[in-house]
């Protein structure tokens, strides 16, 4: 069961008689088998009781599931002894044919199914979590570069104004003095003028 307990389950019941009772032709005799059955199931629900075995495991549950595995031998005890469940149920003893078997341990597989689920639902809410943790630094470090870049635009702007005001009009000058002898032309330096787009979180 989740939560590391287990069911405990008994498939120990004395059908000897029961199946005795359909080897003979003789309808009294045939009765007397299966009246025999219903006490032998009394007396393994009685003996199985006494044994308590929720007390003896820390990780079981507070009843036992006793297993006939011929589904028409509980309905033939039943018939015999009507408190057979509930004198069963008050001793902590459940019991279990294949058809409520089969139901109880698919019960417990989609529990165990729901679990899983829930265990993905953590882990996604985990990793969305490291996941917006993460995308918050990235941004901050495209915020740094966006800044700088800026600072680096600003900071070339404003040695092109200086180099087009102080130093080219004084090479110009040497250029004319110099004639022939310098011949290629001053490059031409021009301003960046794209500006850094900053982050629209809201987008």
């Amino acid at each position: 069961l989740p939560g590391g307990r287990k069911v405990i389950i008994d498939s120990k019941v004395p059908l000897n008689q029961y199946m005795q009772a359909f080897e003979t032709e003789d309808e009294s005799i045939r009765k007397q088998h299966l009246l025999l059955h219903a006490k032998a199931v009394r007396e393994h629900v009685k003996n199985l009781s006494s044994k308590a075995y929720w007390s003896q495991y820390n990780d079981a549950p507070d009843y036992v599931v006793i297993y006939l595995q011929i589904e028409s031998s509980f309905g033939s005890a039943l018939e015999l002894d009507r408190t057979l469940i509930e004198d069963a149920l008050n001793n902590r003893i459940i019991i279990a044919t294949p058809t409520t078997l089969i139901t109880m341990l698919r019960t417990i597989a989609y529990t165990w199914q729901q679990i899983h689920v829930a265990d993905n639902i953590y882990q996604m809410r985990d990793a969305g979590i490291e996941l917006y943790n993460r995308v918050n630094v990235l941004i901050q470090h495209f915020a740094t570069v966006g800044h700088n870049l800026n600072q680096a635009s600003q900071s070339y702007n404003k040695a092109v104004g200086s180099l087009e005001s102080r130093f080219i009009p004084q090479v110009k000058k040497l250029k004319e003095i110099g004639g022939t002898l310098m011949e290629k032309d001053i490059s031409e330096t021009k301003p960046i003028e794209t500006m850094i787009r900053s982050i629209n979180q809201s987008e």
